[in-house]
């Protein structure tokens, strides 16, 4: 346990899974809306990325959690390589030497740690993939007071061919004069500072002034946003438990 190496992984993964515990509480909330859960991850993806050029910090912190100084091979005896037979005569290729170039510290951080960072980018990004996804087609109502109407027009096209059973074509009449309402006094209400989420505020002040009448399609695109799930997940081992009742004997039987 009071290798560097075990020192150095400690702290990583601490780091890591440390906010990828928080960000997943976050987005397991009641309260949640889609467009903040992306911004986390967001903003995840980019803790993760910054931690790349960490690595020095992590060592020099792991040199004072394991009180050791030297790497595992560093202390132990090198292997060399056979080379009486190779076909260059002894010479080694060029990642060879490059290897050979390295510090054990520099030869652990390409080896290990850039290939955690990396894979865990890599689980972000797929992830991130079905948010955006979404995301770029409500994106029309966090952005509605700095669009112009060309703007509002051309994103709102976008979420009424996402959602031709349930939206009108008029949807994007209907959020550019929402827009010049929210410009109104009788808007006052709705504030970006509030803790609750800006499309919730639209649909609450859609109903409690009666509004879902003169705007049908946005009261249903707004419902529909809300109603979204936050949380994703992929399938895993689906049919783990079909041996229980398909067993190579029964497999056979006729």
């Amino acid at each position: 346990m009071n290798k560097l190496e075990t020192g150095i992984m400690t702290i990583t993964w601490n780091g890591i899974l440390e906010r990828l515990q928080a960000t997943s509480a976050s987005l397991q909330s009641s309260d949640q809306d889609l467009n903040t859960g992306y911004a986390l991850y967001e903003s995840l993806y980019g803790y993760v990325q910054a931690m790349r050029s960490t690595f020095s910090d992590i060592e020099a912190r792991a040199k004072d959690l394991t009180n050791c100084e030297e790497y595992q091979q560093q202390s132990s005896r090198q292997i060399k390589r056979n080379t009486k037979y190779d076909h260059f005569n002894g010479s080694t290729t060029f990642d060879d030497g490059f290897v050979e170039n390295q510090t054990h510290g520099q030869r652990f951080e390409v080896q290990v740690f850039i290939v955690i960072i990396d894979n865990v980018l890599s689980a972000l990004t797929k992830r991130m993939k079905a948010y955006h996804k979404i995301t770029s087609v409500y994106e029309v109502f966090r952005q509605l007071k700095f669009l112009t109407t060309e703007e509002i027009l051309e994103k709102s096209s976008n979420m009424v061919s996402a959602y031709e059973d349930d939206l009108e074509n008029s949807l994007g009449g209907e959020l550019v004069q929402f827009a010049e309402l929210l410009k109104t006094d009788m808007a006052i209400v709705i504030d970006s500072k509030k803790p609750e989420p800006l499309e919730q505020q639209f649909y609450k002040f859609l109903i409690n002034n009666s509004l879902g009448s003169c705007f049908p399609n946005l009261e249903i695109a707004l419902r529909i946003y809300l109603s979204l799930m936050i949380t994703n997940c992929s399938g895993e081992r689906s049919f783990s438990t079909l041996k229980r009742i398909k067993t190579e004997l029964r497999n056979t039987m006729g």
